[in-house]
């Protein structure tokens, strides 16, 4: 049996690497959410914005008058946020840093909780998803 290369692991388990691969969760996930067609709700995810940042917004028709929320996820230094920003809402909903765990897989922990990436996106974007 091959000893298990934690040096390996825990360099690829990186706030870079955990960032680029969260991107790419959030983003299937938009698509997703974007192909249930829900109607009068636009979402749309912008990695464009600069290279630590990433978008995932919602714009909402509610009769004539449209409301806009937006989540954004950035990496620090030493950590990854995520926010929510609307018009007079300029809030943190967690921060985390990518670490291992004793299975030898890099998860995000966030409050002392160990969370999986799946776990990571749900956690910023289901109310933005799912509420009314």
């Amino acid at each position: 049996m091959t000893p298990f290369d934690w040096v390996t692991a825990r360099s690829e388990c990186s706030i870079i690497r955990f960032f680029d691969l969260l991107r790419e969760r959030v983003d299937s996930d938009v698509r997703k959410v974007s192909g249930l067609n829900k109607p009068g709700i636009v979402f749309r995810f912008d990695a464009d914005i600069a290279p630590e940042k990433f978008m995932v917004s919602r714009e909402r028709d509610l009769g004539g008058f449209k409301e806009q929320l937006s989540i954004v996820f950035e990496r620090h230094e030493g950590k990854i946020s995520a926010r929510r920003r609307a018009a007079q809402i300029n809030e943190i909903l967690f921060d985390g840093i990518p670490t291992m765990n004793e299975e030898g897989e890099c998860v995000f922990v966030i409050d002392k909780v160990p969370m999986r990436i799946w776990q990571v996106s749900p956690k910023a974007l289901e109310e933005l998803f799912f509420s009314h």
